[in-house]
């Protein structure tokens, strides 16, 4: 990732949702009986009915579990990073004392300041293959630039580390025989009186932007690196925007010139008007022959008879529940001018019959093929209707690639190879063979919404459920509204009336709203879901490197303590501390990886922070797909995909972080 937030991800039911979460009563009158407000408990002083109506999840930037938490008691393989027990590395490269060109070799830990910045490793799709080396978790060090600081670690540190940088989980680890210091107090304060997590695995194997599309959408639409990555460097747009945003993009398109497109109307010369395509129309489909959420149909056809104006095409025995607007691509007919992609204009049956499309051929073809993806998981929102097709993961030459749009034409879509880490040139060479004109023809840096592996795109997201559940929601983002939004990556929200009414972007507006939420009554102000980052102008908060820890540790601690020390949101509350990515920097337990190494990616740290927070190192395995299961466990909602209805819960379910029948961060055991 090359930008980074602070993501404060707090989920609050306050009056205006029209059910709230069931919670238990503490109480001397009904002790552990099931209640939704405070009034519900009777008997005591102050009965309250403990509940999550407030569940914060901060996630911030770029760090690896062993990096915070790899010498914390009791975690699994630990303690690491030590004299005793070193990290493993490779060649000679970046403080390692192996053999070159690849000799195996080690690098105890070093201790680093937190108020001294640090370089910033390597941390793309390609690095996290690299660095996981088919599980051997040796490669950190060739990813940093013959820099140290992939070994660089926080938390247990010798009482002299400013001098001697040696990290410690016992005086032994310590040539001064003195573990006495600590470099991250806060955050192994939290795991001390709480919950820590040590198999909490970032979904993806991608840096920021596909992660933080993850987080809310359990889907990377087929984005494997950062955008400034995918589809070249961004274009000129209106300021501010983030080279992540829709904005960036020119999502809409102008009354005056239908292939101009543009983010506001001041985009469109001679006095046009910037219309932009919200939720109507029909998804966009493809056909390509892997991928990886979504999952290809193919069919037998007996014929397909063309009159010049349209194509009635016949299933062999069905179609199965092809809809109308759906892409498919016909492949083995005997009319080779149907041998391509159509949408659906009609459907016969149920399950289809036969379908009929628009074509120009006037002639009868037999046999052939007729695919289209579907999606398993449901998760292709409703948008414009593309005129081109895009390619998947795979690119269909098993190599990555760039969506765009034709440099003759801004409403057709296209696709530039690339190979893994790099940029297409811009304009580049049209591999989809959609664009016309010179060779050079396809512009990487604005691909059109909704193709798969383009950004800004309509994906379902958990806003979209808690929208339909009439669930209030807001995004913080401190300073600006775009960076690190994730809410600005998808373009009904972006461009839609979420953006205007859920979207604050004053700094410490948070921490002033919760400070008026003392009551069921008083929280009107308070929506059910809120993201709350550092914003554009945060950077120096993020922990992103080379933002300092410590500059971070402080901001995430007032956004904590804006929680913890109101006394009505700390019986209604649970935090969740995560980080985005590992950043570069080494962790030794190796993910599970897929056949297509997408998921999932390297370890990163997770805290529960509340009264209600098991007090234990929880050893079940969560994603950020357990983020959002637990919002749709709490609030009645449908999974989005297969990924978040798999997942474990982090909160309530079986082997989650929370006890609602806690009162205090009491001693408890867990994980499956």
């Amino acid at each position: 990732m090359t930008k980074t937030k602070l993501l404060l991800f707090v989920l609050l039911l306050c009056g205006s949702a029209p059910a709230l979460p069931t919670g238990q009563c503490h109480s001397t009158g009904n002790n552990g009986a099931a209640c939704t407000v405070d009034t519900d408990c009777t008997g005591g002083a102050t009965p309250y009915c403990a509940s999550l109506k407030h569940i914060i999840f901060i996630v911030k930037e770029n760090r690896s579990f062993d990096q915070f938490f790899g010498r914390f008691p009791g975690v699994t393989g630990g303690p690491v990073g030590t004299k005793a027990v070193p990290y493993n590395c490779r060649s000679n490269v970046a403080g390692c004392n192996g053999v070159p060109p690849n000799g195996v070799g080690t690098m105890p830990a070093y201790a680093a300041d937190p108020n001294l910045a640090e370089a910033d490793c390597g941390h793309a799709h390609g690095t996290a293959i690299a660095d996981i080396d088919g599980g051997l978790m040796d490669t950190f060090n060739k990813q940093c630039a013959g820099d140290t600081s992939w070994a660089h670690v926080y938390g247990k540190v010798c009482s002299d580390w400013a001098t001697s940088h040696e990290a410690c989980a016992t005086n032994a680890d310590c040539t001064n025989n003195s573990c006495t210091a600590n470099t991250l107090s806060d955050y192994w304060g939290y795991a001390t009186s709480y919950g820590l997590a040590d198999h909490f695995f970032a979904s993806i194997t991608s840096p920021s932007y596909p992660t933080h599309l993850y987080i809310w959408a359990a889907t990377t639409n087929e984005v494997t690196e950062n955008t400034n990555t995918s589809t070249g460097t961004a274009p000129t747009s209106t300021a501010p925007y983030s080279s992540w945003s829709c904005d960036a993009l020119h999502y809409g398109r102008c009354s005056n010139a239908a292939t101009t497109l543009c983010s506001t109307s001041g985009d469109c010369t001679g006095g046009g008007t910037c219309s932009v395509n919200g939720a109507t129309g029909k998804g966009y489909y493809n056909s390509a022959t892997s991928c990886t959420t979504d999952a290809d149909l193919f069919f037998t056809l007996t014929n397909i008879v063309g009159n010049g104006a349209n194509a009635t095409a016949t299933c062999f025995t069905n179609c199965g529940t092809l809809s109308v607007g759906n892409f498919v691509t016909f492949a083995g007919n005997s009319v080779a001018a149907f041998n391509t992609s159509f949408a659906v204009a009609s459907v016969t049956g149920s399950p289809v019959t036969s379908f009929t499309f628009t074509s120009t051929t006037n002639r009868i073809g037999t046999g052939g093929t007729a695919a289209y993806d579907y999606c398993t998981n449901q998760n292709v929102y409703a948008g414009k209707i593309a005129t081109a097709l895009s390619l998947d993961l795979l690119g269909k030459t098993g190599l990555p690639f760039a969506a765009g749009v034709c440099s003759t034409d801004n409403t057709k879509a296209c696709t530039c190879s690339r190979g893994a880490g790099s940029n297409p040139t811009n304009p580049c060479t049209d591999t989809s063979k959609t664009c016309t004109g010179v060779a050079n023809n396809c512009n990487p840096t604005r691909a059109i919404s909704s193709t798969r592996g383009a950004q800004c795109p309509n994906v379902v997201t958990i806003a979209d459920r808690l929208d339909a559940a009439s669930v209030s929601w807001k995004t913080y983002n401190e300073n600006g509204g775009e960076l690190w939004n994730p809410a600005s990556y998808i373009s009904h929200i972006r461009y839609g009336s979420d953006w205007t009414n859920n979207n604050k972007t004053t700094a410490g507006q948070f921490e002033a709203d919760a400070s008026l939420c003392t009551s069921d009554a008083s929280c009107a102000d308070l929506p059910a879901v809120m993201w709350v980052n550092t914003g554009s102008s945060g950077t120096n908060a993020s922990e992103h490197p080379t933002a300092t820890m410590a500059n971070g540790q402080a901001w995430t601690v007032a956004k904590v303590n804006a929680v913890l020390n109101n006394s009505y949101l700390k019986k209604h509350s649970v935090v969740f501390l995560l980080w985005d990515d590992w950043g570069g920097f080494h962790d030794h337990l190796a993910p599970k990886l897929d056949l297509l190494n997408y998921t999932n990616g390297i370890r990163v740290p997770a805290l529960c922070i509340g009264p209600f927070c098991k007090n234990a190192v929880n050893k079940t395995v969560f994603t950020f797909s357990s983020l959002l299961k637990c919002i749709e466990t709490q609030y009645g909602l449908a999974p989005i995909n297969s990924s978040d209805s798999a997942a474990h819960d982090i909160c309530t379910g079986a082997g989650g972080m929370v006890d609602l029948s806690l009162s205090s961060g009491s001693a408890s055991t867990t994980g499956d």
